[in-house]
């Protein structure tokens, strides 16, 4: 579905701009949770779980309970 392709499209783009931006630190989470409701949405389980653990990895530093959680998913 040409659809469910644009959105991935743009999940990975959104998943590649928080990874860039991971050492800039605004609005970082906005991107991954956008990345990873798009991922969910087309069904992409791999992409999904990448962004959560980036999220982890990100989170770590500030929030060990919060990181811990999303790795767990």
């Amino acid at each position: 579905d040409e659809n469910c392709e644009h959105e991935r499209a743009e999940a990975l783009r959104l998943l590649g701009r928080a990874k860039l931006g991971y050492f800039e630190g605004d609005g970082l989470r906005e991107l991954f949770e956008e990345s990873r409701s798009l991922f969910r949405k087309t069904g992409d389980r791999h992409g999904e779980a990448d962004t959560l653990t980036a999220m982890g990895m990100l989170m770590r530093e500030d929030d060990r309970d919060e990181a811990r959680a999303l790795l767990q998913q």
